[in-house]
């Protein structure tokens, strides 16, 4: 029965916890650790705020005493720029393999083909076009910088990163110091694809059509990997490391396609048991592979700006490339990799695992609210959406009708199918008391029937037993404090319902 002390002019509210409320597949915030990416040594450097890898390479290059050979997707670093500049003008010999100009127009859409990074790019050809020789061709995806590989202080650093501003200072990136055997074999390789490889030579500051030589062979199996067709050690040297794996992998890669063989192999070795972490730059473009990693059993961490790529597995096998894990990296293009072995894969697992102890987001395939979860990105219908999730949020349920004053309180109107994302709601509805129907007839306490005139001269006693024009009998009530009295007369005279008046409020 009602409590009298019941306002109908008051909402009722409650609060509604959404903690548990599923989301679907999303990137969600993981709590970092404090420790920072474990450095293993000065051969293995990743790319930070601190610029020590482009300050190794600016210090390699100012040694540089006959030739510095350079090949980068883009070029976009004052410091190199610079140091590139001066050992020109001291008499080294300036060598730089760079993306065509078409290709880097496909690909301003990523952060690192933005209008400001390719604007630099484009300063940085002119101020060095008069001191070096230029070649670009759309295959070429290589990172290194090499000196003297002729000659015995021969040096050099193949990179996961372009040789830009914000890939050797924000992003997730790699750099290896070269052993004077290593860049002899890198040196081989680029001798073959610039001369045979090129497209384009840039002749003052135009970029024109270059004519492959002819005279230089494509070298024998080294010590670089490489993706040079017909050649594909790379993807060879990653299917290996895969499937010999009997521990643990890590795989790290900013572009991922579902379909390529060397994916296929990690889901694989996933759904085996194998325990196997993936690092990945967030992109829609990489979501069905990482999806299906996940599904497979693989730990899937997410970044906003990495880009390195790497394999490192159980027992000190590793390999650092320039090529992403699809079609244009493994089976064509022109890459670079080595092959990392004892303390050299060591220290890979170290930055790795430092790195996936600090990633920003992890892949949840059935993401939940829980209490500190403030934003997620939900991927859902192909495309990635940031949802903030507030602390609270208001939801009206709107009214709710009684049937009868001597009923239960009815109750909490259902939550919409869709209720507002927050980690818990304040939600108000109101209760519509059950009211007389108009034109009500008034019946006496014989039951009969009041006339109107007689209704008219007869004061009104509350409780009353009235028929509605459906036919209905009910007890009417002018104040809630009749509700006793209304509940035994309901009683007596076999009431359908205790309504109110039409004129209280």
């Amino acid at each position: 029965m009602l409590d009298r002390q019941f306002s109908f002019e008051a909402p009722r509210t409650e609060t509604v916890s959404q903690i548990g409320r599923p989301l679907g597949m999303a990137w969600v915030p993981q709590l970092q650790s404090m420790s920072k990416p474990l450095l293993g040594g000065s051969d293995l450097l990743p790319a930070d705020a601190s610029r020590r890898l482009e300050g190794a390479l600016v210090k390699m290059i100012g040694a540089a005493q006959e030739m510095v050979v350079l090949c980068s997707f883009l070029l976009a670093s004052d410091r190199l720029s610079n140091a590139l500049e001066a050992a020109a003008r001291r008499g080294v010999r300036v060598y730089m393999m760079l993306a065509s100009e078409a290709r880097l127009g496909q690909e301003r859409e990523e952060d690192d083909f933005s209008k400001h990074c390719r604007k630099h790019h484009e300063e940085m050809l002119r101020q060095l076009a008069p001191h070096a020789m230029i070649r670009s061709a759309a295959h070429y995806h290589a990172k290194t910088v090499l000196i003297d590989p002729n000659r015995p202080n021969a040096q050099g650093w193949l990179l996961t990163a372009n040789l830009t501003d914000e890939a050797l200072s924000r992003n997730e990136e790699l750099g290896l110091c070269l052993t004077p055997e290593e860049v002899r074999s890198v040196f081989l390789e680029l001798r073959h694809a610039i001369w045979e490889r090129a497209e384009h030579r840039i002749s003052g500051t135009d970029f024109r059509p270059a004519r492959s030589l002819g005279a230089v062979d494509q070298p024998p199996a080294g010590l670089a990997l490489v993706t040079s067709p017909p050649r594909h050690s790379i993807q060879d040297t990653a299917l290996d490391l895969i499937e010999g794996a009997k521990g643990q992998i890590i795989v790290s890669s900013f572009g991922w396609a579902l379909d390529h063989p060397v994916t296929q192999a990690l889901i694989g070795r996933a759904k085996a048991g194998v325990e196997v972490t993936v690092l990945a730059r967030i992109r829609p473009a990489a979501m069905p592979a990482l999806t299906a990693l996940a599904e497979a059993g693989a730990e899937v961490y997410g970044f906003n700006w990495l880009h390195a790529k790497a394999i490192w597995t159980a027992g000190d096998r590793a390999m650092i490339m320039t090529a992403n894990l699809e079609c244009h990296g493994m089976d064509d293009g022109f890459e670079l990799g080595l092959s990392l072995y004892g303390k050299r894969a060591e220290s890979l697992r170290h930055i790795l695992k430092g790195w996936e102890g600090t990633a920003p987001y992890r892949f949840e395939l059935e993401a939940k609210v829980t209490p500190d979860l403030e934003q997620v990105k939900l991927w859902k219908d192909g495309g990635l959406k940031d949802l903030e999730i507030a602390a609270n949020r208001s939801v009206d349920l709107g009214t709710v009708e009684m049937r009868s004053l001597t009923d239960l309180l009815p109750e909490r109107p259902a939550l919409p199918a869709e209720p507002p994302l927050a980690r818990e709601l304040t939600v108000t509805w109101r209760i519509d008391p059950p009211r007389v129907a108009t034109r009500a007839i008034h019946i006496d306490a014989n039951g009969k029937e009041l006339k109107k005139a007689k209704e008219d001269k007869t004061p009104m006693s509350w409780p009353a037993w009235m028929r509605e024009p459906s036919g209905r009998r009910v007890v009417v009530v002018s104040d809630l404090a009749q509700l006793d009295e209304a509940k035994r007369l309901a009683e007596t005279t076999r009431a359908k319902a205790v309504v109110m008046n039409r004129s209280v409020r």
